[in-house]
């Protein structure tokens, strides 16, 4: 597709009579993963794509974090054409790390993120054009002994499946959340790697939620960072409710989006919000318009 100046004319070409049909603002380019022969070739596709829409259009390109792949992206030739680029700083670790006797680790270990982050700089990256990637999902191991539980423990494997995503290593942050009241767990905020952890059985599930991005917020205000990019607002909501901002837990039992985007997690009536933004555990706040929570389907 961007290998001739006519591929890619044709594919700009296309891109804006979609964009134009169905009233989008502009592109998000997810390329995983050019190789080296594609590097040039991608920074004339964004170039070519400014020069066609001016100012009509944004446009934004996805950057891995691990070196080795991101070799493959001119991100200083783009640079001037981009509105921002969205930085992948999740899936930095899980269970398909090839060794698990060198134990659990976290995927979104903020020390793991500031060594990524650092060929941005020596690219010469604005780092007002970069948004922090913040994953509203965990990724989980089953551990070799469930007397040792915390980063660095040998691993078996992934963990067992959650009942929405159903797939092995991962749970969305509503089922997260959700299984720590169900179970009554207890998460603990691993302070160096801005991440929180919790355990139960054999289980392990590292995971971010509200207070571990604020942290990560901050971290990234810090360095000049222009914003956040969210993979994806819809494992933050559970089945059956709408998408609402991630807030701390309320104080006083209301909750929602009339209430600073406050859940009821670990509120003694229940923990879901109803559509009236009170914390409750019945039907009345889990059924019909339910906010957070485990809403019923």
């Amino acid at each position: 597709m961007t290998s001739t100046a006519a591929n890619r004319a044709t594919f700009i070409s296309s891109l804006q009579t979609f964009m134009t049909t169905h009233n989008f603002q502009g592109v998000d380019l997810d390329w995983e993963f050019p190789s080296a022969r594609d590097t040039t070739n991608f920074a004339l596709l964004v170039q070519e794509m400014r020069a066609r829409w001016g100012a009509q259009y944004g446009i934004s390109v996805v950057l891995p974090p691990d070196y080795a792949t991101l070799q493959n992206y001119d991100a200083a030739a783009m640079q001037p054409w981009v509105d921002w680029f969205g930085f992948m700083s999740y899936d930095l670790h899980g269970p398909w790390d090839t060794n698990p006797h060198a134990g659990v680790l976290g995927q979104t270990d903020i020390r793991d993120i500031t060594t990524d982050t650092t060929p941005l700089w020596f690219a010469g990256l604005d780092p007002r054009k970069i948004n922090l990637g913040v994953a509203y999902y965990g990724r989980g191991y089953t551990l070799s002994q469930s007397s040792c539980n915390t980063l660095g423990c040998a691993f078996t494997g992934p963990s067992k499946p959650g009942a929405c995503t159903n797939s092995a290593g991962v749970m969305s942050l509503a089922e997260i959340q959700a299984l720590v009241m169900q179970k009554g767990l207890t998460p603990k905020l691993l302070q160096d790697s801005m991440m929180k952890q919790v355990t139960w059985d054999d289980q392990w599930m590292g995971y971010d939620d509200a207070e571990t991005i604020g942290l990560k917020k901050t971290w990234g205000n810090g360095l000049g960072f222009g914003g956040t990019m969210i993979w994806s607002v819809d494992f933050g909501s559970p089945a059956g409710s709408p998408s609402t901002p991630l807030g701390p837990p309320t104080t006083d039992g209301t909750c929602g989006v009339a209430n600073g985007g406050r859940t009821c997690v670990g509120w003694s009536t229940g923990s879901c919000c109803s559509s009236h933004g009170w914390c409750g555990g019945s039907g009345a706040y889990c059924g019909a318009g339910c906010q957070s929570g485990p809403c019923l389907g």
